[in-house]
């Protein structure tokens, strides 16, 4: 069960302290924060989509892939949350740099 709504996750994410928004809207949120952010971010993913469905580390599923697919793909390396709420499903991917000091955070409003 999600602890905050789409309104106030939207909100949070602005409040946070990116170094780079990239894309900004209720379907697609796109932005560049420092690792060393990591767990404040993942707290925030964590209190709108639950725990992740993928950890980095862990190799993706079939379906994992499928769900991604049309938004850059997930690799073993990347986070991934997925939740459904108000009817809408929603996906959030992580996905850091080689140089381990940022990285992207990609939210989408997907079709399934």
């Amino acid at each position: 069960m999600c602890l905050m709504d789409l309104t106030s996750f939207l909100e949070s994410l602005k409040k946070f302290p990116f170094e780079e928004i990239r894309k900004q809207n209720p379907e697609h949120f796109e932005g560049v924060f420092l690792t060393s952010h990591s767990d404040e971010l993942n707290a925030i993913l964590s209190a709108f989509f639950g725990p992740p469905i993928k950890a980095s580390g862990e190799k993706p599923s079939g379906e994992q892939k499928n769900m991604t697919d049309a938004y850059g793909g997930i690799m073993k390396n990347q986070t991934l949350y997925a939740a459904s709420h108000e009817g809408q499903s929603y996906v959030a991917m992580i996905w850091p740099w080689s140089d381990n000091t940022k990285a992207t955070v990609k939210v989408f409003k997907t079709n399934g």
